[in-house]
Order: C-alpha cells, then sequence, then structure tokens
C-alpha cells in the first residue's frame, strides 16, 4: 500500500497485523521463541479511556511471530486484541491506530 486518498503513506518499511482471539490463545504470541515460556513484559497505556499494554518484542527469531514488532493489546468483551507493526520507529503510530480502534469499539456498543 503506497498511499490512501491520493496521499502518499509512508511506513517506515514496516507491516502491520491484526489478531482477535480467546486472551489465552492470544498470550502465546506474546512469548518469546526457542521452546521458552518468557512472556516480554509490556508497558501499561491508556488509549481511548482503555487500559492497553505495549510490548516490543525482540528481533526474530527471539520473539517469534511478532518478532522486530511493537504490539499493542487490549481487553474488550472477554476478546484479546492485538495491533502489531514491525519496527520500533511505529510505536507511536501504532498507539494512534488502537486508540482509533478502541474508540471504534465503544462506539459501536
Amino acid at each position: 500500500m503506497g498511499g490512501v486518498g491520493g496521499r502518499a503513506v509512508e511506513a517506515n518499511g514496516g507491516h502491520w497485523t491484526y489478531a482477535v482471539g480467546e486472551p489465552r490463545a492470544l498470550a502465546r504470541m506474546l512469548r518469546a521463541a526457542g521452546g521458552t515460556r518468557e512472556t516480554v513484559r509490556p508497558t501499561s497505556v491508556t488509549l481511548a479511556g482503555q487500559a492497553a499494554r505495549s510490548y516490543r518484542m525482540p528481533p526474530y527469531p527471539t520473539g517469534g511471530f511478532y518478532g522486530g514488532h511493537v504490539v499493542v493489546a487490549w481487553d474488550a468483551d472477554g476478546l484479546e486484541y492485538q495491533l502489531s507493526g514491525h519496527g520500533y520507529a511505529n510505536e507511536r503510530r501504532l498507539r494512534f491506530m488502537a486508540q482509533a480502534l478502541i474508540g471504534a469499539q465503544r462506539a459501536a456498543r
């Protein structure tokens, strides 16, 4: 994707993922690879009035599926939501994207 609405978008070389599911299942995505059960420690953030967590995953392969990604995660309605973007420089963008998604979720309730 090179643009939106006719305007160029710079993704800082990153790609994005979005996951929704049962919290215990998605928690596995936040563990370091290599057979370890070690979970990457999050930073607590509040986005659109919602408690959330921000993770800086170690580079691949140690960081597993999300290697080199920043992941913003939050819980709502019994589900966990994870939004990730490759590249630590995208952390601010991810938080803005998560804030918009959380706001849209709340408006839809």
